[in-house]
């Protein structure tokens, strides 16, 4: 198939083959005087540590160890998401390496890479060079402060349940909005007094020339963090399950998303991010990318007024109050309680499964 960038590499494996606490392995740079610097400023921590790999093999697994990478599982018979974090501060909470810089340190040798099988994306062989390797590798490792939950594979609820991944690795930018709608009269819905259910499947209809309703509406920007290639998009680099569920509103089985009631939080759109992943493949057989992905959310939910208060909302009506609508899930074709809603629901959970796993009917 097209564009398969599945990644093969075994990184639960590779990562085991670097213990910082094995003075063999690691030694960090420490003195009287200048070996670490730390930046703090309000909103964000800079902290750096220095010291030496002093195994040139294990340079790879010192990068796994520190930066951490993410990668689709497909052993079992559902392809997940596994991660391994990146490496937290060993002092200051919340902390976590974001960037390393490597140096060589003692020139030991140079050597030709072993040819890779005759396929793409390999490159050709008159192409190769030899590279030079180091006694020892001097890296620069630097931390920072994130603004998402940085939570391990198979970590548990406080009621012990299982987390999704929208509770790791996800940041939340909202946006407060809110629009005035004049409509000609006719157009709006009250309970019939003394009414104790809602929806009231029969509602008075108050007619008159104009009126005038706030939508209260919270725009959101949901992104999430360092997700592997193959996780979203399929062989044919095309995010379809992202695609399919736009202009929709959550549902479907999935109880209180985010902690928002069904039907509230419609999706307008998305932005992928594509990026080459900050620690290779060992092999030239694959390619490895990650992406984040911006999801843009319209939440709605309209306070429901079910007394018989004169005053609802905008409007001053004797006798009845203001049916609002059942958040997005309530605008209809007829706008009747009865009409077939405008926007279908979709499991918005599934969107952070793999791109395999269906979440459109």
């Amino acid at each position: 198939m097209p564009g398969v960038l599945h990644n093969m590499t075994d990184w639960a494996g590779l990562v085991q083959q670097f213990d910082p606490k094995d003075k063999l392995q690691w030694q960090e740079w420490v003195g009287d005087e200048g070996k670490r610097t730390d930046t703090i400023t309000p909103g964000e921590i800079l902290n750096t540590i220095q010291g030496f790999v002093m195994n040139p093999d294990s340079l790879t697994a010192a990068l796994v160890y520190f930066l951490g990478v993410s990668w689709v599982d497909y052993s079992g018979a559902v392809p997940i998401l596994k991660r391994i974090l990146p490496a937290p501060h060993p002092q200051i909470a919340n902390s976590f390496a974001r960037r390393v810089e490597i140096r060589g340190w003692k020139y030991k040798d140079k050597v030709l890479a072993a040819l890779p099988p005759p396929q793409p994306p390999n490159p050709a062989p008159d192409k190769r060079l030899p590279y030079a390797r180091y006694d020892r590798y001097f890296l620069t490792v630097d931390f920072g402060s994130v603004d998402y939950d940085v939570l391990p594979d198979g970590w548990l609820n406080p009621d012990q349940t299982p987390i999704n991944e929208w509770q790791r690795f996800v940041s939340i930018d909202p946006d407060d909005g809110g629009e005035i709608v004049t409509v000609a009269g006719g157009c709006y819905k009250y309970l019939n007094p003394g009414s104790t259910g809602f929806p009231d499947k029969t509602p008075a209809v108050i007619q008159g020339p104009r009126f005038q309703r706030v939508i209260e509406r919270t725009d959101l920007t949901i992104r999430a963090h360092n997700l592997p290639y193959d996780f979203l998009f399929d062989p044919y680099n095309i995010p379809r399950k992202l695609m399919k569920a736009k202009g929709r509103v959550n549902g479907d089985g999935d109880g209180a998303f985010l902690g928002f009631n069904n039907q509230t939080m419609l999706l307008l759109g998305f932005k992928p991010r594509k990026f080459p992943a900050s620690v290779p493949n060992q092999t030239w057989t694959v390619m490895q990318f990650g992406v984040d992905v911006d999801f843009r959310f319209s939440y709605q939910e309209p306070r429901k007024a079910i007394s018989t208060e004169t005053q609802a909302g905008w409007l001053l009506v004797p006798g009845y109050s203001v049916r609002w609508e059942d958040g997005w899930f309530g605008v209809t074709t007829d706008g009747t309680p009865t009409g077939n809603p405008l926007y279908s629901s979709v499991r918005m959970l599934n969107l952070l499964t793999h791109w395999s796993i269906p979440n459109v009917p």
